[in-house]
């Protein structure tokens, strides 16, 4: 882990075999599902963000979604950390829409979890408020708030309520 730590690229590259060792170590006495078997795919996803291999820490990541929400649970921080960093990675691949996606995806969970006064919470939409602010994602969002039907309260019946047709008496 020390390895993963530093910012050398020798270092890094030794982190990585170090991190895909132990995982495969961890998988066969552990299993997949098990919590520190997660905690190193996490761990060897962050290393690869730094390395920036994004394509491939996004993909780690997809794959390790559905065994986290399994094991801790669909609102959980480990849940939400995975839906941050998926964000994160695609704000910088610049792809707004799916990075917008994922942030508000970490957000409920986090806001559900901690509060909507945590500061995870507050960063989470600080991040997510700017990304709406941007040009692109804003003019995609006015149009697509214009095709949406307008709320109406009152809900029409062709029929009555009660189920008869016909008065008895």
């Amino acid at each position: 882990m020390a390895y993963s730590a530093s910012n050398i690229a020798e270092g890094e590259a030794s982190a990585e075999t170090y991190l895909e060792e132990c995982l495969g170590i961890y998988q066969v006495t552990y299993g997949p599902h098990h919590p520190e078997t997660l905690r190193v795919q996490d761990e060897r996803s962050r290393l690869l963000v730094r390395m920036g291999k994004q394509e491939e820490a996004l993909e780690a990541l997809r794959f390790n979604l559905r065994p986290k929400m399994e094991t801790f649970g669909e609102y959980s921080e480990e849940v939400a950390e995975s839906h941050q960093l998926s964000g994160t990675i695609r704000l910088t691949q610049g792809k707004m829409e799916p990075a917008l996606k994922s942030l508000k995806k970490a957000h409920m969970i986090q806001s559900n979890l901690f509060g909507a006064g945590h500061k995870k919470a507050k960063a989470t939409q600080q991040l997510i408020d700017m990304i709406t602010k941007t040009p692109s994602v804003a003019a995609k969002q006015t149009s697509t708030d214009s095709k949406k039907p307008h709320f109406s309260a009152i809900v029409g019946r062709n029929t009555q309520l009660g189920g008869f047709k016909a008065a008895l008496f």
